[in-house]
């Protein structure tokens, strides 16, 4: 037991560390817009980005898969992507003159940024599936949204004495934090159900076996989720412009929200347990609907805090059930690399909506486009919710 207790100890850093990492990658909208760079453009970057995610987490994927560790790929992925984020804010210096090399690398860290997301996620449901280990998933997701959470709150002051630029710094400094934490975890605390079969060829690998009714199903909603959520993440600053606040506001609301993840990732065992993975993730989508609906139609301050504890509630939910759905529902053995399919294919949608995204919030206005956003996820909530009514006629 008191091993135990070390092993949550020890993923409760690599989490608080890493989503330290997750928070000053969320301020890309922030920092783009400091350099002047409008919101068509700040679209295009975002959709560039994504089309980084179809080929990096495929690979990370299968790499876990082929050498058994998720472990060991996400100290990889969190490594290299410290090293990218020091070389943008030396290249934002130069102003125009290294525009072109500065997006080029921001985009390159995007290859390893989201792998590793992936990666620890997978880590931890792995460890949730272990009675050996007693470890829950939401016992160590708190810390990822208190460490989230607090990190956005302390950007608050930071960003009003440091440039926007200096967030990549930080970066690079927790991604070394995380990568030294997840080294002091066992290799045995992945709890992979097949840790000890023998490493597969990349030839081997029946990919073909991921596309069952279950994973293309699920696959379809969400990439309608993934349009909205991907949507509100990149275009927050603007709601918040327009209801009047500065850009640097940003992490102040942003830290309501992952407050807010906080109990109901200590309530989402229970209630999925009463109701399952497939109903909670229709509630999730609810929940974000919301809150965009909210962004459309409200007006000032206290509805700003009501949205952000509706995208708290949502996220935690979310976050819990996606992957514990992949994992139930991909083949044995490609856990990894069905995790990956699925994130790979709303990302290369996404190249398309974030790259219009600006573009639309700038035809339509902010409150049309939360509208839609709010549109889309209700599609998104009720294609799950008939998909699963069919699979469990069946």
């Amino acid at each position: 037991m008191r091993q135990n207790t070390r092993t949550r100890i020890q993923l409760s850093f690599t989490e608080i560390f890493y989503n330290c990492c997750f928070a000053s990658a969320n301020f890309l909208s922030v920092f783009l817009q400091s350099l002047g760079i409008g919101a068509g453009q700040i679209g295009l970057i975002t959709a560039l980005t994504n089309g980084m995610n179809i080929v990096s987490q495929p690979f990370w994927g299968a790499v876990s898969d082929r050498i058994r560790s998720v472990r060991r790929s996400f100290i990889l992925c969190i490594g290299l992507s410290g090293i990218c984020a020091l070389g943008i804010p030396l290249l934002s210096r130069q102003g125009n003159a290294t525009l072109l090399p500065m997006t080029a690398l921001l985009v390159f860290l995007y290859f390893f940024i989201m792998p590793a997301n992936m990666l620890v996620e997978m880590w931890l449901v792995r460890v949730n599936a272990n009675p050996r280990l007693q470890i829950s998933y939401g016992s160590v997701r708190i810390w990822a949204s208190i460490g989230f959470a607090l990190m956005n709150l302390a950007y608050v002051p930071l960003l009003r004495r440091l440039p926007v630029r200096s967030i990549y710094y930080f970066y690079a400094a927790f991604a070394l934090c995380a990568a030294l934490a997840a080294l002091s975890v066992p290799e045995g605390a992945e709890a992979c159900a097949h840790r000890d079969a023998p490493r597969m060829r990349f030839r081997d690998m029946q990919f073909r076996r991921i596309l069952t009714y279950g994973v293309v199903s699920y696959l379809v909603f969400e990439i309608l989720f993934q349009i909205p959520f991907g949507w509100s993440n990149s275009y927050t600053v603007y709601i918040l412009n327009k209801f009047g606040l500065a850009s640097t506001s940003f992490g102040a609301f942003t830290f309501l929200s992952g407050v807010f993840e906080v109990p109901m990732l200590l309530l989402c065992r229970r209630l999925i347990r009463r109701r399952g993975l497939a109903t909670m993730l229709v509630a999730s989508s609810m929940l974000f609907v919301a809150q965009y609906a909210l962004y459309a139609f409200g007006h000032g301050l206290p509805v700003l805090a009501v949205c952000q504890v509706f995208k708290g509630f949502a996220y935690a939910i979310y976050v819990t059930c996606r992957h514990q759905y992949i994992y139930e529902i991909a083949p044995r053995g490609l856990e990894g690399s069905t995790q990956a399919v699925v994130n790979a294919a709303y990302a290369g949608v996404n190249i398309l909506s974030a790259a219009l995204g600006g573009y639309l919030l700038q035809a339509i206005g902010v409150r049309s486009f939360f509208a839609l956003n709010a549109g889309i996820q209700l599609l998104a909530g009720l294609f799950l919710l008939g998909s699963r009514r069919i699979a469990d006629g069946r």
